[in-house]
């Protein structure tokens, strides 16, 4: 819920490319530790891909997830 919430799925979904942490810290406005923490369980539940080490980008699922039908199933169901 906080990558829905924060728009993190939505943003690595519309801008298909890698991301840095702090890249997206900044375009997000939320703070980088928590966010890395964020990216790196993501990205070990396979909810997105970390291509190397601190730099991420949107796997299906990703783009599954930053679908409004998709966010409004699991926020709302």
């Amino acid at each position: 819920m906080l990558g829905m919430n924060a728009g993190l799925f939505r943003k690595l979904a519309v801008d298909d490319r890698v991301w840095t942490a702090s890249g997206l810290a900044k375009d997000l406005r939320v703070d980088l530790r928590l966010l890395e923490r964020i990216l790196r369980y993501l990205a070990a539940n396979g909810i997105i891909e970390e291509t190397t080490v601190g730099q991420f980008r949107a796997k299906r699922t990703t783009m599954m997830l930053a679908d409004e039908r998709s966010e409004a199933f699991v926020l709302y169901a």
